[in-house]
């Protein structure tokens, strides 16, 4: 059964006790990391430069504490750590890994699909937890596929 890290654990717990939970739930399911929970104000204006986030500091569900955003990354295939679509990432991937996808397209395809099954598990274990509000990024117009949050807190 998969579990998380140390670093997983740590950011998971930066987070409300319904992510918490939701996340807990998952893992006993699928294999993912929890690779951002409450991100304070230089965090969060590094990852509006990097353009990893839309907003500043303090608009972001990520920089409540405890935290209503939670950033997850399937682990899947030979490529231990997820990297969502871009062809420099691609371009960097050792030969031994880039034999079972032979494009950028199979490859942005299976990192969709691998996101795809994560937000099934998280919605599963959401339902199941009887926790309402759950929203993924991935269903948005500008998708930020890791992304999970609370509607409502």
């Amino acid at each position: 059964m998969p579990s998380f890290s140390k670093k997983s654990l740590e950011n998971l717990e930066s987070c409300t006790n319904n992510l918490q939970m939701i996340a807990r739930d998952a893992i006993e399911r699928i294999n993912f990391a929890v690779i951002c929970g409450h991100r304070g104000k230089q965090g969060q204006e590094l990852s509006f430069q990097d353009g990893k986030s839309k907003l500043h500091y303090p608009k972001s569900k990520h920089n409540f504490f405890p935290s209503r955003a939670m950033d997850l990354v399937p682990y899947w295939s030979k490529i231990p750590h997820i990297r969502w679509g871009e062809k420099s990432d691609y371009a960097l991937l050792c030969t031994e890994e880039k034999t079972c996808y032979l494009t950028f397209e199979m490859y942005h395809d299976a990192c969709i699909l691998a996101f795809n099954k994560l937000a099934l598990e998280i919605f599963f274990s959401a339902k199941k937890l009887e926790i309402k509000g759950i929203e993924w990024g991935g269903n948005w117009k500008m998708q930020d596929l890791p992304h999970f949050q609370e509607s409502r807190v």
